[in-house]
């Protein structure tokens, strides 16, 4: 196997994705003196990373979150689903923001700020994908 078929298996680097974000939670966890973090954050990330890995060539589901596409039939699932989870973000957001102003929480900041990044990328994406596509 040559190193350009192995850089376009999405699993190296969903694997690599998996061990940068277990190398993070660990620094973060150590840094704060946060052992539960520095412990659980890794394992849960090395441990999806392993699962979806193996399950990968049995399951399509685990196949897509491993390794993405590879049909346009796979592109249509992971498009509704990235919109589905999009649309569920953004209720969760402004619940929260609406939530968070009504009970005077120091959250409220926080959860404006994202409906309004939420906001912007969508209103912005919607302007560049019109031209584009």
């Amino acid at each position: 196997m040559s190193i350009k078929t192995v850089l376009r298996d999405g699993r190296i680097q969903f694997a690599t994705v998996c061990v940068a974000a277990a190398i993070a939670y660990l620094s973060i966890g150590l840094v704060r003196h946060d052992r539960s973090l520095a412990i659980t954050g890794p394992v849960i990330m090395i441990g999806y990373g392993a699962v979806a890995i193996a399950l990968s060539r049995r399951s399509e589901a685990m196949s897509l979150l491993s390794s993405g596409p590879a049909d346009e039939r796979q592109q249509q699932v992971i498009l509704r689903s990235t919109s589905f989870t999009g649309l569920v973000l953004v209720a969760v957001l402004v619940g929260g923001a609406l939530w968070t102003l009504a009970v005077g929480s120091a959250l409220a900041n926080a959860f404006c700020l994202l409906c309004a990044v939420g906001g912007a990328a969508f209103a912005g994406s919607t302007v560049w994908f019109s031209r584009r596509v």
